[in-house]
């Protein structure tokens, strides 16, 4: 029956989780004010791209939660990107509200 499961993903979370991290980091580090032609339609552009990154964050927290369950042998650098989502993931989220 798990082997079934074992092929029903193409890349472990550990291969999913670098990607994702990696440029959700880049959007926070960019997020920055835009132009826009009026207050409104900045506010509006610069929620939507704050909501993009929430999303991803919660990505990122379902994949490091995925990655216990995972049968696939995982390896020490997937453990420390897991453990560096755990610890970083709630200073990200504070770091956006606060830029």
């Amino acid at each position: 029956m798990w082997l079934v499961f074992d092929h029903l993903w193409a890349q472990t979370s550990g291969a999913s989780v670098r990607a994702l991290l990696l440029g959700t980091l880049r959007s926070v580090a960019n997020f920055k004010a835009i132009p826009a032609e009026s207050p409104q339609e900045a506010n509006q552009l610069l929620t939507a791209e704050s909501s993009k990154i929430s999303l991803n964050f919660d990505k990122l927290r379902d994949l490091a939660d995925l990655y216990s369950f995972e049968s696939f042998p995982k390896k020490p650098h997937e453990s420390l990107v897991n453990r560096s989502i755990r610890t970083l993931l709630p200073d990200l989220r504070a770091f956006l509200l606060v830029k």
